[in-house]
């Protein structure tokens, strides 16, 4: 009954450009291949996007304003009235809504990413997302943090280690007010690093986040968590199989060899009690975890503060800045990536 409600919802709903009558198309062709675009929240989340779709094909102001963006420039605009955001990517770039959709095939994964919408305006493309009232990972109090369940922190950062998210800073991982994650601005995601290289700043990993400072990276599985996590992986069988099926379907580009990586480092980890987060990562980056507190010692020497490993792995990949260090500190990070990162 549910896929007949969406043949209904494209059917009916006049478009004003080619591109998007396309991609109703292709999502009547998802929903007879995938029964997760059948179910009731992704057709509520999809008619809720089209009512806003209309609105904007219809809303000249902003129309202009992103048809006199550049095709490699960002613009983001927000209709508060609507509840809306629109972001222009670079380049017609919708990665966000793959995104959306795939974390839709992993069985029992969570609600954990924003929904995103695709709209062509006159030939550039923009992503459409609800306003949703969060807390973010960087100004969140720590009491807070400890309110999120640890299953929840596992099976959401589970997500976004196999679909590449690479740009989990504090400020784009949401928390709801009853303690679910919430990943948004999944622009860059799918390619990144399995393993960690050198850079001319320092090294670089594809999978870091600064939640790897809350209390959950560390907290040890209890038997019941550890027991759905398991089933959580188990369910993952089919996966690849999707994903090709998928990518015949959207546009969606990528190195296979990565998703399949990911997904052996992730069946191969043994889901037991006692277990944490960092115990994954660990085994999903063992070049990076055999120094890793070292490197927060040293961090936390430059920042003359005690941080987390979130906060060290985002400092030496992406924020810190050798001509603002001392002779003395850029010497312990090149003597610790030489250590431990191979060339």
């Amino acid at each position: 009954m549910h896929v007949h409600l969406l043949f209904l919802l494209l059917f009916f709903s006049p478009l004003c450009a080619d591109w998007n009558q396309t991609f109703d198309d292709d999502t009547k062709r998802l929903a007879e291949h995938f029964p997760a675009f059948q179910t009731t929240p992704y057709i509520e989340q999809y008619r809720f996007f089209m009512n806003a779709r209309k609105a904007l094909l219809k809303d000249a102001k902003i129309q202009k304003k992103v048809l006199k963006t550049a095709p490699e420039k960002k613009k983001l605009i927000i209709k508060k009235e609507e509840k809306l955001i629109i972001k222009k990517r670079r380049n017609n770039h919708i990665h966000d809504l793959y995104v959306w959709e795939l974390s839709h095939l992993l069985n029992a994964a969570p609600a954990c990413i924003v929904p995103s919408f695709p709209i062509d305006l006159g030939g550039k493309r923009a992503i459409v997302q609800q306003i949703e009232s969060l807390q973010y990972g960087d100004t969140t109090p720590a009491e807070a943090l400890q309110k999120i369940p640890l299953e929840n922190y596992w099976k959401s950062h589970l997500v976004a280690y196999l679909l590449g998210l690479s740009d989990l800073a504090g400020r784009n991982i949401g928390i709801t007010s009853d303690g679910k994650i919430r990943f948004f601005d999944n622009e860059a995601s799918f390619i990144y690093y399995n393993h960690p290289s050198r850079t001319a700043r320092a090294f670089t990993s594809g999978f870091l986040s600064q939640s790897f400072d809350w209390p959950q990276f560390r907290q040890s599985l209890d038997e019941t968590t550890a027991t759905h996590l398991q089933q959580f992986v188990d369910n993952l069988a089919d996966f690849e199989e999707k994903v090709r099926l998928y990518k015949t379907i959207r546009p969606l580009t990528f190195p296979e060899e990565g998703l399949a990586f990911r997904l052996q480092v992730l069946r191969k980890f043994p889901m037991k009690e006692g277990a944490s987060f960092r115990d994954f990562y660990m085994t999903a980056f063992p070049d990076i975890a055999a120094g890793l507190t070292k490197l927060n010692e040293i961090v936390s020497s430059i920042l003359k503060q005690k941080v987390g490993d979130g906060t060290t792995l985002f400092f030496t990949c992406r924020r810190m800045v050798p001509s603002q260090l001392q002779k003395e500190q850029l010497l312990a990070i090149h003597d610790w990536v030489h250590t431990y990162i191979p060339q």
